[in-house]
């Protein structure tokens, strides 16, 4: 019996494809309809109609957002180690680059800033870099992540460094015995 129901239940999907559906975009979203998976039209604040057989629809909030940037390791260009964290502020003012030229807004914008840090931060001293971190390594961050971005319909307000340290990594590479012991004695393993 449940096998009828589920292909009724198909059925009526595959009808409700064929009529028109009503959305609302929010003020602080925009959107693009793909019609035909290839023809990009600006969805607007309001009410918008669009048939779920020939076209998709997505929404993107285009306001003020933030991007938290993984903890990364860098050398500087006199050899210190540091670990560097970051947040970027942005906002979308092209919806149809930024939608229809990206996969995933969020994830471009943290690569692209994470490259960028690792060019600004690479180039210059450590003594420099703390000393300017609030300055002129920040404005730095923020012009090389708004040029960047800028294709993608993406305007950066800012890029700064919540976390800034000198560090030292250490690498464990291979399975020696040594490691395997550490590795049981973690586990409980005896």
């Amino acid at each position: 019996m449940s096998a009828v129901f589920d292909q009724v239940g198909q059925l009526l999907e595959w009808l409700a494809d064929w009529f028109p559906r009503i959305c609302i975009c929010r003020a602080t979203h925009r959107g693009v309809r793909f019609k035909w998976g290839k023809h990009k039209v600006e969805i607007k604040p309001g009410v918008y109609v669009f048939w779920p057989r020939v076209t998709e629809a997505f929404t993107y909030p285009v306001v003020q957002q933030t991007v938290n940037l993984p903890m990364q390791t860098l050398v500087t260009k006199d050899g210190v180690t540091v670990s560097f964290s970051g947040v970027v502020v942005f906002e979308i003012t092209n919806i149809i680059k930024a939608l229809g030229d990206t996969w995933d807004i969020e994830e471009n914008v943290g690569n692209v800033s994470l490259r960028v840090a690792g060019q600004v931060l690479t180039t210059h001293d450590f003594v420099w870099l703390r000393e300017n971190l609030t300055s002129g390594a920040e404005r730095k961050l923020t012009v090389g992540c708004r040029s960047d971005l800028r294709k993608y319909g993406i305007k950066v307000l800012q890029m700064f460094a919540t976390d800034f340290a000198p560090t030292r990594t250490y690498r464990i590479i291979g399975d020696s015995p040594k490691l395997r012991d550490i590795k049981s004695s973690e586990d409980g393993a005896e």
